[in-house]
């Protein structure tokens, strides 16, 4: 007999965490596992690509919503989860986001079936003190109720064991990557094409939230010194966020607009990695473990990232790739300059980072541990359902 499995997502912008679940639906044994994904109602656009994605990529997804439209609609949503617990007579929960860890997490006891959460990752600025007091309340007393917390690098481990979770309970899965799904080099010239892009450019290339946190303001900063030195360089901006039009000014202000494509959020992610000579993630605030610097490296593209939170976990440094410091667009165009002088040096170290993503993330591994923990999460709330009826 399966395992019922209920994902419920919530969606603030398509990034790593929602590759992460699809990676989860098509590649979990559908034979033992029957997963169930929810969306939220919030009208959000994030929430709908979300959906959207999944259809496109022939993944099932309920046709129920979680009501949210803020705070007011706690107990609407908590009961609109019960309900679906019941309909689809759910053995494990498991939360893909912070809302969904506190919906579920908080007065854990109502739940009749065992509950994993998943923490990807925190954006703790200083200066977003609703975020701050979000995430603190998570890990607090949301996360400690469930029965396994999964997260992506050692160093969210050890955030969400200080916060007072079992040490036994949280789980380290290292993102799992195909690299077989980034082998297609025949699309570059297409692509390029596509944006106005010169074959002969160095393209320069980021997919990431326009948010913040990732730290496009120091990455167009040092993309106009670059420039200068570099008369063929060209940067794309990969992805969706509240910060585009902020960022389009600023590179018309810098008087780079013209070499700097937002493209917004693109289908074909091979594609467009291998449209690329070399990637980077500016982040300026913590990541947990970023998919998307996995999978550059997977597209043989050499990393050049901030060493913020478990990035440094992503990269064989000196080898794969590069680390800076965050919000320093200095050191950033730098490094940049360095590989951009050198295409032998970026052809051996986009060799090297292929290798390292095959033999260090591997998705197989990935789907085996994950599925341990619904193994392990329905087995006891199994045996603790037979002890209480045996009392």
């Amino acid at each position: 007999m399966s395992i019922k499995i209920l994902y419920l997502v919530r969606s603030y912008a398509m990034g790593g965490p929602q590759r992460l679940v699809q990676l989860m639906l098509t590649h979990l044994p559908h034979d033992e596992f029957n997963i169930t994904t929810v969306a939220y109602d919030t009208r959000s656009e994030h929430d709908l690509a979300f959906i959207d994605s999944l259809e496109k990529q022939g993944c099932n997804i309920a046709p129920e919503r979680i009501p949210w439209r803020g705070p007011m609609d706690w107990f609407r949503a908590r009961k609109a989860i019960m309900s679906l617990v019941e309909k689809y007579e759910v053995d494990v929960i498991h939360t893909h986001d912070d809302q969904s860890n506190m919906l579920v997490g908080v007065g854990r006891g109502d739940w009749p079936c065992a509950c994993v959460a998943s923490a990807y990752g925190w954006f703790e600025s200083k200066w977003a003190l609703n975020l701050r007091t979000q995430y603190t309340l998570e890990r607090r007393f949301a996360l400690p109720n469930f029965d396994y917390v999964y997260t992506v690098s050692q160093n969210m481990r050890n955030k969400i064991v200080r916060a007072g979770t079992d040490a036994e309970r949280v789980r380290v899965i290292y993102t799992g990557i195909d690299t077989d799904q980034f082998a297609d080099l025949d699309q570059r010239q297409r692509v390029r094409a596509e944006f106005g892009i010169a074959q002969d450019s160095l393209v320069v290339g980021t997919v990431c939230r326009l948010a913040v946190e990732k730290g496009h303001r120091h990455l167009l900063t040092a993309a106009q010194r670059l420039m200068r030195e570099h008369p063929r360089l060209e940067l794309l901006c990969v992805g969706t966020g509240s910060q585009r039009t902020l960022l389009e000014a600023q590179a018309e202000q810098l008087g780079i607009a013209p070499r700097v494509h937002f493209i917004g959020f693109y289908p074909d992610l091979s594609a467009i990695l291998n449209s690329m000579d070399i990637y980077v993630l500016p982040s300026i605030l913590d990541e947990g473990l970023p998919t998307s610097v996995l999978e550059a490296q997977a597209a043989s593209l050499p990393v050049v990232a901030s060493n913020v939170g478990g990035t440094r976990e992503t990269i064989n440094v000196g080898v794969s790739g590069l680390l800076v410091e965050p919000a320093d667009p200095d050191s950033l165009a730098q490094v940049l300059n360095e590989l951009l002088l050198d295409e032998d040096r970026r052809r051996l170290m986009g060799i090297s980072a292929r290798a390292w993503i095959r033999e260090s993330f591997s998705p197989q591994r990935m789907m085996n541990e994950i599925a341990d923990i619904y193994r392990l999460a329905a087995n006891q709330r199994k045996a603790a359902c037979v002890s209480e009826l045996s009392v």
